[in-house]
């Protein structure tokens, strides 16, 4: 969705394969959601595949807007899907502080529920989901290849 002015809304559909660009607002996640969860139904993902991906793309774009940009939405987000023989190729850039989420610390998940430190589960859950991650900076841009491997595919 554009406005007259030609800036983002809260959020358009760009290519065929799977294309999504929004402003890094809160208000447009559910959004890129639906059109995920179409994308998926039009590639017949099974539901599982459809919910990890939604889970992994909701973390990383929450991220992007929360603590990159702070909530500020004059930020920008684009999210690029496809399917690979390795799986659904994700790559998400954004135009906020460099952050690169691979070489964050990975939290010791044996520890008590108390004792976590507040923040990195996200980023740790989003590395359960996904393999052969990459990260680039890139004409000012944060730029992060994953792969969500298949688990099951539906007939």
């Amino acid at each position: 969705m554009l406005g007259a002015s030609g800036n983002y809304l809260l959020g358009e559909m760009v290519s065929t394969d799977f294309e999504f660009r929004m402003r890094s607002e809160l208000a447009a996640v559910p959004i890129l959601a639906n059109a995920v969860e179409a994308w998926c139904e039009r590639q017949l993902l099974a539901l599982k595949e459809n919910l990890q991906l939604n889970l992994v793309i909701e973390e990383l774009v929450t991220n992007v807007i929360v603590h990159g940009w702070h909530g500020n939405s004059e930020g920008h987000i684009r999210l690029r899907l496809s399917c690979s023989t390795l799986g659904i190729e994700l790559e998400l850039s954004d135009d906020g502080p460099p952050f690169n989420p691979l070489r964050y610390p990975a939290p010791n998940v044996n520890t008590s529920l108390a004792e976590l430190p507040v923040g990195g589960l996200g980023i740790h859950l989003v590395r359960s989901l996904t393999t052969h991650g990459s990260y680039r900076r890139q004409n000012e841009k944060n730029v992060l290849c994953l792969c969500k491997p298949f688990s099951v595919l539906s007939d």
